[in-house]
């Protein structure tokens, strides 16, 4: 029997009320992908605005939303929320570029509003080009960052670990789908993908994990860490050249935007 998945979904609105999203069932698409689900995971707290204070006593970091844990390894973050948590963290907020292929994207500078931690703070957003490529992608490049002693480590990341992103889309793209990959160090197979929105718009041999309201509010996801060492993903050691660790697909529709943000790794504190 197929088995399928319940991921970790939550949901944050900007300023109001908080919603909580009851996400459908995941099940790999049969499209020659040999991914497996990962593991059922226990639905977490809906984030709210709260800000946090950190508490000397505590012997893990809170962010907004009831998001506790340890040794964060952080690949994209607001530089407040990361301030929060920086005594739990193990790999900081990387030094990073970005990388656009065929000029299939276009950056979006009309951001406005608190980010996925309700911070007056930026995030990654892109629109699809209006060029008729009939695809988009990029990627978050990550470099070590010069005056430090060592470079970005992901080689500690097990089992039990979890990664936690955050995504929205506004009313105005409710079919909109985006694959997020995560790719393994220079030189390894390996690659995972999953994509967000509208299960019969996946692509890319992903893996679905779950839609979306398309609302314009923060929508926040957990997938065990499990899910993407099973299925050979591999980091070794310390990241010691600029490359790709996270490529970003959004499909051929021009105007499409991908908002994402809070991306990192941690170990749950229940």
């Amino acid at each position: 029997m197929k088995k399928t998945t319940v991921f970790s979904v939550m949901a944050m609105a900007a300023i109001g009320a908080m919603v909580t999203i009851v996400p459908p069932s995941c099940s790999k698409k049969d499209n020659g992908n040999p991914q497996t689900p990962p593991t059922d995971t226990t639905p977490t707290t809906p984030p709210d605005t709260t800000p946090v204070t950190p508490d000397p006593a505590k012997e893990y970091g809170e962010l907004p939303g009831g998001i506790k844990g340890t040794d964060f390894h952080i690949i994209y973050m607001d530089a407040v929320s990361a301030a929060a948590i920086a005594e739990y963290t193990t790999v900081p907020v990387m030094m990073r570029d970005y990388q656009v292929w065929d000029a299939t994207y276009n950056w979006n500078k009309a951001t406005s509003g608190p980010n996925a931690f309700g911070e007056d703070e930026g995030w990654v957003s892109w629109v699809v080009a209006d060029i008729g490529a009939g695809w988009s992608g990029g990627a978050i490049m990550i470099k070590p960052e010069e005056g430090f002693e060592t470079a970005p480590d992901l080689s500690g990341i097990d089992n039990t670990y979890t990664l936690h992103l955050a995504i929205k889309s506004p009313s105005s793209q409710p079919t909109a789908g985006h694959v997020i990959t995560f790719v393994s160090e220079s030189g390894k197979p390996g690659e995972v993908k999953l994509y967000f929105g509208p299960e019969e718009g996946v692509f890319d041999g992903a893996t679905f994990i779950s839609d979306y309201a398309h609302d314009g509010v923060w929508h926040h996801f957990e997938v065990p860490a499990s899910h993407f060492l099973d299925n050979g993903l591999l980091w070794t050691g310390p990241i010691a050249e600029e490359r790709s660790i996270l490529v970003f697909l959004s499909g051929e529709t021009a105007g499409n935007e991908l908002n994402l943000d809070a991306v990192f790794f941690y170990k749950k504190v229940e």
